[in-house]
């Protein structure tokens, strides 16, 4: 069995062209000036990485591997109020039905498959804001998406249904 490295990753994902789906690219311009950089797409949080997972859907998969949890934040729909934030576990995630954006798309599928793919899996956390967010609901994201990354055990519940 493969080792399971320390790295904790902050994956933002969005497209920053459309105000309904930019939460995640919103949240990592946040977290930005806050980061040592590695790459204009990644930089490190202390001991956690925080990408600019933009709309690249499947090829969101090295970013799963040897990884020990991945938090994803990206906009949803269905839990909320508009700047509500919700927490969900990467099982419920590939649950959902497919999003009308295309990186929605290949996320969902690539969490369906993710544990076919990648061994051992990490744990997966989902920080969801619901749109339209404002600059006080992407800072509570980006606070949260940091602590869901960096506590030791993530407590995580799914409020809401998908819409």
């Amino acid at each position: 069995m493969m080792r399971v490295e320390t790295v904790r990753r902050i994956v933002c994902i969005g497209n920053r062209l459309v105000d309904e789906d930019a939460v995640g690219p919103a949240v990592f311009d946040c977290l930005r000036p806050r980061a040592r950089p590695a790459s204009d797409e990644r930089r490190a949080l202390g001991c956690v990485e925080v990408i600019d997972g933009g709309l690249r859907g499947l090829d969101l998969l090295p970013l799963f591997e040897n990884a020990q949890r991945v938090v994803l934040v990206d906009t949803v729909r269905g839990f909320g109020g508009p700047g509500e934030i919700v927490i969900l576990r990467g099982a419920d995630l590939a649950g959902l039905p497919e999003s009308p954006y295309d990186h929605g798309s290949g996320l969902t599928y690539l969490l369906k498959v993710l544990p076919q793919l990648v061994a051992p899996l990490p744990e997966i956390v989902c920080v969801g804001v619901e749109p339209p967010a404002d600059s006080e609901a992407i800072e509570r994201a980006a606070a949260t998406a940091v602590a869901a990354c960096s506590a030791p055990a993530v407590a995580v519940t799914t409020m809401g249904s998908a819409a």
